[in-house]
């Protein structure tokens, strides 16, 4: 995915979609979708299919996540 530039491409949709949510919600939507996901695929089908997406997404966020209260 990384190669090819699908994880850029997806993480600049969701970046888009996600960029005015609080961090806390940001990070609870991206758990619940891969708990979704492992429903369906296996554990490890699922690590190397998100990882790329959550990378790249966290790189588009430029480090805005704090998660300390």
């Amino acid at each position: 995915m990384q190669k090819t530039g699908t994880a850029n491409l997806i993480a600049s949709w969701l970046h888009q979609f996600v960029s005015g949510w609080p961090d806390r919600l940001f990070l609870l939507a991206l758990f619940a979708v891969v708990a979704v996901i492992t429903q369906f695929m296996s554990d490890a089908a699922t690590t190397p299919l998100f990882a790329p997406v959550a990378q790249a997404l966290a790189h588009a966020l430029g480090g805005r996540l704090s998660l300390s209260s």
